[in-house]
C-alpha cells in the first residue's frame, strides 16, 4: 500500500480534497468510494514557505482593499506541498476572502513524465486577536507536480488575491466554505467541509471534459449576480496509474448564472440536485451554477483522468461581472503540417503587460478564470509549467469615471531542452463592485503612471 502522504495528496483532493490513490487496492477510485478521512490531511505537516509577498491592487481606505500576493515553497524527495499563509487586514475591514490567481511548478532536477498537477486554496478562516482589534485572514494552500514515482521534489509558487471590505459600506456576501468552522464533517464520512467537486473525464471520444456544479446559499438572494471566485484545480491520470508526456493542459471556469434546474450537478464526491421548491427550473433560489471545461492530454486522443476543483461564491447587491468568451478544444494528436511545428526553441517565461479599459464599476478586480497551455508539435516531458498574474493594479485615470485594470500575465511550459515552443491563451473575468451609476466615483489608490509596480513587498519565512 502506498504511504499515507501519497494517498492523501493524489487529487485536489491531492491538493486539498483528499482522495485515495487509484492503486490502493482497498480504496480504488469509483463513484461509491468515500475519500480518505480529511483528518489525515489536517494532521499532515506544513511545508515552510521560502518566500512570500503582498502588494495592493488598490485600496479605498475605509471601504475596501484588494491585495495581490504570492507564496513559494520547495520540497525534496516528495511531490506535494502544504503551506499556511495569512494576511493582516485593514482595521476597517470586517469581512474578507481569498481566491487563486495563478500557479507555477517545476521539477528541481530534470524533466519528467506527469501523472498529477494541481494547486488549491482552502480552510479559509477570519481571525481576530484577543483584544478584538487586529484582524487577519488565514488559509491553507497546497500544490503538486509529480510523475508516478512521487519522489522528484517540487518547486512551487501560487498567486492569490485577498478582498477585504467594510460591510457597512459594501453590500457583499461570500460563501468560501465554513469560515471558522470544522475542517471535517463528523465520522464516518469525515469529508472536507468546502465548496469543491471531483469527477471523472466524461467525454467518450475526446480529452476535453465538462463538469456542472453549483453553490447554494440563501445569502445569494440579496443580489441579482453571484460571482464565482476560483480557488483551485487538480488533474490526475487514471489509467492503470501510469504517468505520461503532456501535450495540453486547459481549464475554464465558464459563464456563471443564478440559475438552477432539476438535474445532477457535481458536488463534492457525488452528483446531486439543488434544493428547489418544485419541479421547475428557477432563476435565483440562492443558487449559482456553472460549467467547468477542462482538457488533460498527451498525444493520444483521450486518456482517463480525474478532475477536481475548489470555488467560492460572492453575491450581494454591489456585485457585478464582466465575463469574456473563452473556449479551447483538444489539439491535434501528434505533429501535423498545420500545427505550427518548427525547431524554434521556447523563449522561456512569457510576461506581457496587458490592460483593460472603460470598466464601469467603482472597484474592479481581475480573476484568472481560464487558461490553455500546450506544446507545439508533439507531447513532451515537463520540467516547468504554470500560468499566473504577476501583479495588477486598478485605478481611475479620470476621477469618478470608468476604471482600468493593468496586469502582467506570465506563463511557461518547457522540458529540459526548451524545445519545442509552447502556446498560451487565457481568460480574465472582471469582478466589478458597485456600478458607477450607483457609486460616487472610483477608488483612490495606486496612481496613473501607466506602469505596473516592479517589485512587491517580500518577506522570508
Amino acid at each position: 500500500m502506498a504511504p499515507l502522504s501519497t494517498r492523501v495528496f493524489r487529487t485536489l483532493i491531492a491538493t486539498l480534497l483528499i482522495s485515495c490513490a487509484p492503486f490502493v487496492a482497498s480504496c480504488g477510485f469509483s463513484p461509491t468510494v468515500v475519500p480518505v478521512s480529511c483528518s489525515d490531511f489536517d494532521e499532515t505537516n506544513l511545508t515552510p514557505l521560502t518566500s512570500q509577498s503582498t502588494q495592493f491592487g488598490f485600496q479605498d481606505v475605509g471601504t475596501i482593499a484588494a491585495i495581490h500576493g504570492t507564496g513559494t515553497a520547495k520540497v525534496d524527495g516528495k511531490s506535494f506541498v502544504k503551506v499556511q499563509q495569512s494576511v493582516a487586514l485593514p482595521g476597517y475591514a470586517d469581512k474578507a476572502t481569498v481566491f487563486l490567481n495563478g500557479w507555477r511548478a517545476n521539477y528541481p532536477d530534470s524533466d519528467h513524465h506527469l501523472i498529477n498537477v494541481g494547486t488549491g486554496i482552502g480552510n479559509i478562516k477570519s481571525n481576530i486577536d484577543a483584544e478584538g482589534k487586529n484582524r487577519s485572514l488565514s488559509w491553507v494552500a497546497t500544490g503538486s507536480l509529480t510523475d508516478n514515482g512521487y519522489d522528484k521534489g517540487l518547486n512551487w509558487s501560487y498567486f492569490f488575491t485577498v478582498i477585504a471590505w467594510n460591510s457597512t459600506r459594501l453590500n457583499l456576501f461570500v460563501d468560501h466554505g465554513p469560515d471558522g468552522g470544522p475542517l471535517c464533517s463528523p465520522p464516518p464520512k469525515s469529508q472536507l467541509n468546502d465548496n469543491y467537486f471531483y469527477g471523472y473525464s466524461n467525454s467518450p471520444s475526446s480529452a476535453g471534459s465538462a463538469f456542472y456544479s453549483f453553490i447554494q446559499n440563501p445569502g445569494f438572494l440579496s443580489g441579482n449576480i453571484t460571482a464565482l471566485l476560483p480557488r483551485g484545480f487538480d488533474f490526475v491520470w487514471n489509467d492503470s496509474n501510469d504517468d505520461h508526456h503532456l501535450r495540453q493542459l486547459s481549464y475554464s471556469l465558464d459563464h456563471s448564472e443564478t440559475f438552477a434546474e432539476h438535474r445532477k450537478y457535481n458536488k463534492k464526491d457525488a452528483t446531486v440536485t439543488p434544493d428547489l421548491p418544485d419541479a421547475a427550473s428557477h432563476v435565483g433560489a440562492g443558487v449559482v451554477s456553472w460549467t467547468s471545461n477542462v482538457i488533460f492530454k498527451d498525444n493520444d486522443t483521450r486518456r482517463n483522468y480525474i478532475y477536481s476543483e475548489l470555488d467560492s461564491g460572492l453575491g450581494g447587491p454591489d456585485v457585478g461581472l464582466v465575463q469574456p468568451p473563452f473556449a479551447s478544444v483538444p489539439t491535434d494528436d501528434g505533429s501535423s503540417f498545420f500545427s505550427g511545428c518548427s525547431s524554434t526553441a521556447s523563449r522561456g517565461i512569457r510576461s506581457p503587460d496587458l490592460e483593460i479599459r472603460d470598466i464601469p464599476y467603482t472597484y474592479a478586480i481581475p480573476m484568472l478564470t481560464g487558461w490553455d497551455v500546450q506544446y507545439l508539435c508533439d507531447d513532451q516531458h515537463v520540467k516547468e509549467v504554470g500560468v499566473w498574474i504577476d501583479n495588477w493594479v486598478f485605478d481611475t485615470p479620470t476621477p469618478g469615471g470608468p476604471g482600468r485594470i493593468r496586469y502582467r500575465l506570465s506563463s511557461v511550459l518547457r522540458d529540459d531542452d526548451n524545445n519545442p515552443d509552447f502556446l498560451t491563451v487565457h481568460k480574465l473575468t472582471i469582478l466589478g463592485l458597485r456600478p458607477l451609476a450607483a457609486g460616487k466615483g472610483g477608488a483612490g489608490n495606486t496612481g496613473t503612471s501607466g506602469k505596473l509596480p516592479t517589485k512587491p513587498r517580500k518577506s522570508k519565512s
